[in-house]
This record gives structure tokens, sequence and C-alpha cells, in this order.
């Protein structure tokens, strides 16, 4: 049984009489296109008064007002009704109130941003060269502002950034009011991470956040290649781990295989292997750098992996520059008899050559 106690009950009376038509309902605003300074109200005349008696079969006055312009019209119970009011340059409160013989009825007030504006986020789009030391950044700028108001694309303004552990985000480059900006990286400069941010700013201000693009750029490596985890470090870098949802949480280390598995032991007392915390449910995701297929007229891709009863079903998946992915190859635990190292092979497709 429970029990709740209320006390200090106060009664006010209040200035509103009864008679007065009740708050005008289904009430919106609009801004004007371009900025212009003005907004459309739109509105129901109220069809009872105060007290939730019917308003009669007379029409009643509305008055629409701003800090900039009052608009009164006059309309019958229940009607639909819109005006046109003037604004002020951004934030405006707009009160809307019916009133009849009695007076003034209950207010409805709506809040409203007109004028122009900063811009919204922009919508930036990443590209990667064929050589893949380019990385081709696309700006887009609508013309609804952060706060509603007005952005003319033309005049946004693009500021580039970089990310640094300790600062945050710092401006590398002022862009100016351009559509495309080429980041590229110095002849030979090895693969990395490249973690651009972007903002926008006109001549109202800037929008402070940042759109954020990140890509492997820089020299692809060579053919052939064979990684050996030498020194328990990766030869080719970077490797990412990459989580396209929150499903994606499985964690990737370089270790000593007899330390996770009895019988897993090799010669080199190396390999990579993958952790997960809920078998079955746990995904994973890892990319390894880019590789130049250049001159290349056949290539094979091989793994030395440990199968066992509990390993989870691997995917293995190329990427080309703007091209689709492709699934080359498919290891499940039970491709073989017996747990065990064994070597996979799969052909990459011409169309990735």
């Amino acid at each position: 049984c429970m029990r709740f106690y209320v006390q200090e009950i106060a009664v006010e009376k209040t200035e509103i009489n009864r008679n007065v038509p009740a708050a005008c309902a289904a009430v919106s605003a609009a801004a004007a296109e371009k900025g212009e300074l003005k907004a459309t109200v739109r509105f129901a005349v109220p069809s009872v008064l105060a007290d939730g008696s019917d308003a009669g079969s007379e029409p009643l006055t509305v008055k629409v007002s701003t800090s900039a312009d009052v608009k009164t019209v006059s309309g019958m119970p229940g009607e639909s009704m819109t005006v046109d009011v003037a604004t002020v340059q951004g934030d405006n409160e707009i009160d809307v109130v019916a009133s009849n013989d009695s007076g003034e009825g209950l207010h409805v007030s709506v809040g409203l941003f007109t004028g122009l504006d900063i811009p919204s986020e922009p919508v930036v789009k990443s590209v990667v060269s064929d050589d893949n030391m380019t990385l081709t950044l696309n700006f887009e700028s609508g013309i609804v502002g952060k706060n509603g108001g007005y952005v003319n694309p033309d005049e946004v303004a693009y500021t580039l950034h970089t990310y640094d552990e300790d600062e945050g985000w710092v401006v590398l480059k002022e862009l100016g009011t351009v559509e495309t900006y080429n980041y590229t990286l110095d002849e030979g400069a090895p693969q990395a991470v490249v973690n651009l941010g972007v903002t926008a700013h006109n001549a109202q201000g800037e929008n402070k956040s940042v759109v954020t693009v990140s890509d492997v750029v820089g020299t692809p490596y060579p053919l052939p290649a064979d990684e050996i985890f030498e020194g328990r470090k990766f030869t080719y870098s970077p490797v990412v781990i990459e989580a396209p949802t929150d499903d994606y949480f499985a964690e990737y280390t370089i270790i000593d295989p007899a330390d996770l598995l009895d019988g897993a032991e090799n010669e080199s007392c190396i390999s990579m292997a993958g952790y997960i915390t809920d078998y079955g449910e746990t995904m994973g995701q890892i990319a390894l750098p880019k590789f130049s297929t250049k001159g290349v007229e056949k290539a094979v891709m091989g793994c030395n992996i440990y199968f066992h009863p509990l390993m989870p079903e691997t995917t293995f998946r190329l990427h080309g520059v703007e091209m689709d992915s492709v699934v080359i190859g498919t290891v499940t635990p039970d491709m073989f008899d017996a747990p065990g190292w064994h070597t996979v092979k799969f052909e990459i497709p011409s169309s990735m050559l």
C-alpha cells in the first residue's frame, strides 16, 4: 500500500474572465524565405470559451503580435486563418490571442528565428585518389541555417582542422568559399590514418560543430607482401579496428597463440588474435593497409589460421578505389577435421588488379 502526502496547497484568484475565448488552436509559425524579416502565422480561432462553453456564432477578434508588429483579424469560431507579421533579426516570440466583448482570452506564444543565420553543419563527402596520395573533400551547405534561418550557400566558407591529442581540433587552413579541396601528401609519404575536421561559417558567424572525415592515405605497399608480425608489431600499417555499427566491438592483439589455446603453439610464437565477449553475438572488423596491384597480372592472398571449434566464421573482403567491395572467401571452424594450423588461399579477382 502506498500513500502520498501533500501539504501547503494554495488557491489563487486569476485575472481571467471565464467568458473570454479559450486559446487559439493549432498555432504554428514559418519564417519567410531568403531571410526576409517576416513570419506566416497559422491558427484556428477558438470554438469554446475559457470555461469550456461554446464560443457562439459571432466572429472573434484575433491579435497576432511580435516585438516589431501587431496584426488584428476577425474570424468565426473554429475557422482556420493565416496572418503575415513582421519580425526582427534573430529570435522572435510571436503571441496569438483571441478576444470578444468580455476581453482578451488565453494567450499562445511560439518562438521563431527569422532573418539571416549561421550555416548548419555542412555535408562533407570524401574520395581517395587512384594513387592513394590525395583525399578530395567535397562540401555542400543548405539554405536552412543552424537556428532555422536563411543561409546563402554561395556565401558559406569552410575551415579545415586537424586533430591534436592535447589541444583537440586545431585550424589547419582557411579554405574560403570553395566546393572542393584536395588534401595531398608529399611524394613517398607512408600510409597513415588521416583525420580531418571541417567547420562552416559566413558573415553571421561560425557553426562550431566539426564534421569529421577519416581515411587511410599514403604510399601503397607493393606486392608481394608477407606479414610475419616481427617483434610483435605489424610490418604493414596502419591496421584499423573498425566498427560499422554498435554491434562490432571485438578486439585484436598480437600474442603467442600458445598463451590462448592448448596446442596452438607455432614456430614463430607469434600470431594475431581476436577477442570476443559473447560467443555467437560479438562481431569484429579489421582493415589492413592498402597494397598496389599495379603491374600485377595474378595475385593470391593466403593466411595461416589456427582452426578450432570456437573460432568465428570469418569473411575476407577486398576494397578497391571507387569500387564496391568484393568477398573473396570465408573460413568456418568445420573446414578441417581436427584443430590445427592450416593455410587457406583466395585468388584475387582480375577486376581488382
